[in-house]
């Protein structure tokens, strides 16, 4: 789709290239690291929850910790609720 290519686009233009993954679906149980920085957040107000990775699977992502600990600042503020899809 046009729309997802132009998000694809505009993130690779923000993230630097040592900060992608060079196969990204093989290597989605990789973590990216400490000295990563930066994070693409996609925000869809309707339902009230702050989703995060993995929410296509049943499992938790290698940078779950880290991506749950933002999701429950940002709680904080809106009040929305968690979602991954590890969780019921």
């Amino acid at each position: 789709e046009p729309e997802t290519q132009a998000v694809v686009d505009y993130a690779k233009k923000l993230f630097p290239e040592g900060q992608r993954k060079d196969d990204p679906e093989k290597e989605m149980n990789t973590a990216f690291g400490e000295d990563i920085t930066g994070v693409y957040i996609d925000i869809h107000a309707s339902g009230g929850f702050v989703y995060y990775p993995w929410g296509h699977k049943d499992a938790k992502s290698p940078d779950n910790e880290a991506l749950e600990a933002l999701g429950r600042k940002i709680n904080y503020y809106n009040g929305y609720k968690l979602w991954a899809g590890s969780q019921p």
